[in-house]
């Protein structure tokens, strides 16, 4: 008998691909489930910023970018999927809106790995510059790059 079918939407389906995707070696069978994965985490992130629930949104944004996690050069898969390109536009306008600067940092680094603009580099540079003034405000001159770092935190620790 065979086994019923994976179904993503399923959290504990998708948490089990997903750990396949991390054994897979790069390849054909690697960039096709991560484009399976890919798909729904984009329907939940869509679902998440239409609610107006960010810290759902920003979970699923970062478990996007885990996907590329060790491979961020294959990011550039997410420009050949339908729908990416508008979706991460309005991600980045829900999390700008929110005050999600981490979560608006995050999509422009997405952005600026799938398809580079100097407008996405310019806002990308903005929100760390207003990170450091808003960490010199607080702590003085001992807070000069810090909010920098606290803003890419979560890209460098996405891989």
């Amino acid at each position: 008998m065979a086994d019923a079918p994976y179904e993503l939407a399923d959290e504990l389906d998708f948490a089990e691909r997903a750990d396949a995707l991390a054994a897979l070696p790069p390849g054909d069978a690697r960039t096709a489930l991560r484009a399976e994965l890919a798909a729904v985490l984009g329907a939940r992130l869509d679902r998440a910023l239409a609610s107006g629930r960010l810290e759902r949104a920003s979970a699923a944004l970062g478990a996007l970018a885990e996907l590329w996690a060790g491979e961020p050069a294959a990011l550039s898969e997410l420009a050949e999927q339908p729908g990416w390109t508008d979706r991460l536009i309005r991600a980045r306008a829900g999390f700008a809106r929110g005050g999600a600067d981490r979560d608006a940092a995050l999509v422009l680094a997405i952005r600026l790995a799938v398809a580079p603009t100097d407008a996405d580099r310019a806002e990308l540079t903005q929100i760390t510059e207003f990170a450091d003034q808003l960490a010199m405000a607080r702590m003085g001159p001992l807070g000069a790059g810090t909010g920098a770092l606290a803003v890419l935190a979560p890209i460098v620790e996405r891989g």
